[in-house]
């Protein structure tokens, strides 16, 4: 099932939770999946990173196992992570999470991370998600809460040469991509919708890094999995 999450809270234990970023999460039908999280002011010591973090990987980086008719276990390995191309602290071993859905409809995420240097002392760390109708969103400011139907858009293309890994999503109108530029260890990352008359990507919030110009800018006319365009492959459709 296509999902659309917007973060609505933050809490690292013990401190007090918070929501300093704009943070959508997209997976795809078949489980690929990118979460971008855009610091909503930066600093100034920020603006050269501007982000909480970026990362995403394809549906075999996850491994998913249900609790319960509410509730999901999800081990997260990550394809892509800005932490690991930037060279900052990351844990080397799956990061455990526990998904438990609201009779509000919201999503409860929970988990410990183990960054290296803590002497294997864990942060615990809860989330709270709302979701959001992929099918109709337009912009930060204009989106409805609720599901994305189970047929809406479900599109997902990567890109794994010598020069670049990368994976772009597209769930309903909202299109999300992250990419590695291997030469000298710099991430792009971009965020918008589909023109609904043109399928052309439109209404950036996120155009970040040197290698925006490798990402696709529409969806193409012909969508058959294994196929290319402009070297990305079609995956999913």
């Amino acid at each position: 099932m296509p999902s659309l999450l917007q973060r609505k809270l933050m809490q690292i234990k013990p401190q007090e939770a918070y929501e300093n970023t704009r943070t959508l999460t997209t997976t795809t039908n078949k489980g690929h999946y990118l979460s971008l999280r855009p610091l909503i002011n930066p600093t100034e010591e920020q603006e050269e990173f501007p982000f909480e973090a970026l990362f995403g990987g394809l549906s075999d980086s996850v491994i998913v196992s249900k609790i319960d008719d509410k509730t999901v276990k999800q081990d997260f390995l990550f394809g892509i992570h800005s932490n690991r191309i930037l060279g900052l602290p990351m844990q080397s071993f799956p990061l455990p999470t526990v998904w438990k859905t609201w009779e509000s409809g919201d999503i409860q995420e929970t988990g410990t991370v183990t960054p290296p240097g803590l002497n294997n002392e864990g942060i615990d760390f809860v989330e709270l998600w709302q979701p959001l109708n992929a099918d109709v969103y337009q912009s930060k400011d204009d989106y409805r809460v609720g599901l994305t139907a189970d047929n809406a858009r479900s599109i997902a293309l990567k890109i794994d040469t010598k020069e670049f890994y990368g994976i772009v999503t597209i769930v309903g109108n909202v299109v999300q991509g992250l990419l590695h530029k291997k030469e000298n260890n710099t991430i792009s990352a971009l965020r918008c919708v589909v023109d609904a008359e043109t399928l052309r990507f439109k209404k950036y919030e996120i155009k970040y890094g040197e290698a925006l110009l490798q990402f696709p800018s529409e969806i193409p006319e012909s969508l058959v999995v294994g196929s290319f365009i402009h070297g990305w492959e079609i995956i999913e459709v």
